[in-house]
């Protein structure tokens, strides 16, 4: 599939409170940790997972495609569309999100989120 970007989520299904919520560890490195009120029965909280981040994209849910973790909470989507614009609005909105920027970039190549380098030290 040309161009886009995987994104690399944590669901938190059943929240108080909904939304992106910074970039917590997984079990295969770093993801979004998106938080959204549905209950996971049904698919019901992928869905709502998929809404939610649609949302902070600013694309349609439908160009968002579900790769893996369908019945789990560790889930991985491929957003269609130019990944160096997806990356920009990911990284716009994960500035002001605990465990946003500070420590990590999106790559608009490899799509996933990633920790950012270690900043060198002075000598």
């Amino acid at each position: 599939m040309p161009g886009g970007l995987e994104i690399r989520v944590r669901a938190q299904p059943r929240a108080r409170r909904a939304g992106l919520g910074g970039i917590v560890a997984g079990a295969d490195g770093p993801r979004l940790r998106v938080a959204v009120s549905a209950p996971p029965e049904d698919g019901r909280a992928t869905r709502a997972v998929q809404e939610t981040l649609a949302r902070a994209l600013g694309v349609a849910p439908s160009r968002l495609v579900l790769t893996a973790g369908a019945s789990a909470r560790e889930k991985c989507f491929r957003a269609e569309g130019d990944p160096a614009a997806l990356a920009g609005r990911l990284e716009a909105i994960l500035g002001g999100a605990p465990g946003g920027t500070p420590g990590t970039t999106l790559s608009a190549t490899g799509g996933a989120a990633l920790p950012a380098p270690e900043p060198e030290q002075p000598a």
